[in-house]
C-alpha cells in the first residue's frame, strides 16, 4: 500500500512539471544561418511564430532614349 501511494505521489510530481519552450530569433538577418541563438519564452507562450519580410524590385530596369 505504501508503495502504491509512493507511485502516486511520484506521478502526480512529475506530471505537474512540463519542458521550457525554446524559440530561434535573430533581427534583420540575411540568412536563416544567421538565426541559430535559441532564446527561452515565457512561461504562457505556447508556441513560436516566424515572421519573413522581403522587398525587392526584381529584374526591372530604366531605359531612358
Amino acid at each position: 500500500m505504501k508503495l502504491s501511494l509512493l507511485a502516486v505521489l511520484a506521478l502526480v510530481l512529475f506530471a505537474a512539471q512540463a519542458n521550457a519552450l525554446y524559440c530561434y530569433t535573430c533581427t534583420w538577418e540575411q540568412s536563416n544561418w544567421s538565426c541559430l541563438k535559441a532564446e527561452k519564452c515565457s512561461d504562457k507562450d505556447e508556441y513560436c511564430v516566424t515572421n519573413v519580410a522581403s522587398v525587392g524590385i526584381g529584374r526591372c530596369c530604366l531605359w531612358v532614349p
